[in-house]
């Protein structure tokens, strides 16, 4: 019988496989740039066309009277000081609510029996949206900047406690007997198994926090402050000024797209091993 040798691959028609597989991948990520900014240019003139044949201005504005305001507030540095303090507020909030997040789902998801006994009253807490403890938050720490932290911090750590803690509790089991027979410190435990199998949970609370965070702090805002995206809104609101309120919003969905843009990179530097498995 004939044995004919198995045909190998030429490496460089691996690389240039390789090669060819980049460039579609840019050739696409540039088309949905494209399409993105099309879209945005569409829908801004269409409003603009709105706001000066259907629709009066006072109540929708005008993106060309935004774009004016947005460079007032620039150009002048009015803007910034507000900015600063919203972004303090999620920035200390968030991390705060992060830390004791992954201490309680780590401290719960590996007892058993302790889990089971707070299990309850941690879903009676997390059944009261945070946004309606704003007022009692105002009332005990008054309307400066703690009342916003405590708010925050409550929302997020809400959200990335069950997260975490789902993550944690679907670790395999065995990995964790298999090292304890190695006799493995519980640190190592911790940092070998439980850390990198919740990772992807734990980052995916991560994009469900930020939107959350970044509403407590402008509600938080809007019910009394003296700074703040939110406390722009609440005095552009006041005077009937769309275009101050229309200004502020933009900023604000700014922001979260730079703070989810910033979590979806960590996510990849971090995760990147998922990347090799696929």
């Amino acid at each position: 019988m004939t044995h004919f040798p198995e045909k190998t691959r030429d490496p460089m028609d691996t690389r240039e496989l390789r090669a060819t597989f980049d460039q579609s991948v840019r050739q696409r990520r540039n088309l949905v740039i494209v399409l993105r900014i099309g879209f945005g240019i569409f829908f801004l003139g269409l409003w603009e066309l709105c706001s000066r044949c259907l629709i009066d201005p006072f109540w929708i504005s005008r993106p060309s009277h935004i774009i004016g305001r947005l460079w007032e507030w620039y150009s002048t540095g009015f803007f910034f000081s507000h900015l600063g303090a919203t972004m303090l507020e999620i920035g200390a909030g968030f991390t705060l609510g992060l830390i004791l997040a992954v201490i309680v789902s780590l401290l719960l998801g590996t007892r058993d029996t302790l889990a089971k006994v707070i299990d309850p009253f941690m879903m009676a807490l997390w059944s009261v949206p945070g946004i309606v403890l704003g007022p009692l938050f105002i009332l005990y720490f008054g309307i400066g900047f703690t009342s916003k932290l405590v708010l925050v911090t409550v929302t997020v750590f809400f959200l990335i406690f069950f997260n975490t803690f789902s993550g944690i509790r679907a670790v395999d089991k065995e990995w964790i007997n298999v090292l304890r027979i190695m006799e493995a410190s519980q640190k190592n435990i911790f940092t070998k198994v439980i850390l990198p199998a919740s990772a992807l949970w734990i980052f995916s609370s991560f994009k469900n926090a930020i939107p959350y965070a970044l509403v407590a702090a402008v509600v938080g805002e809007l019910i009394a402050s003296q700074r703040g995206i939110g406390f722009l809104i609440q005095e552009a609101s006041g005077v009937m000024d769309t275009t101050g309120v229309f200004a502020a919003l933009f900023n604000l969905m700014l922001v979260g797209l730079i703070l989810n843009e910033i979590v979806e990179r960590s996510e990849k530097r971090v995760l990147h091993w998922r990347k090799s498995e696929q």
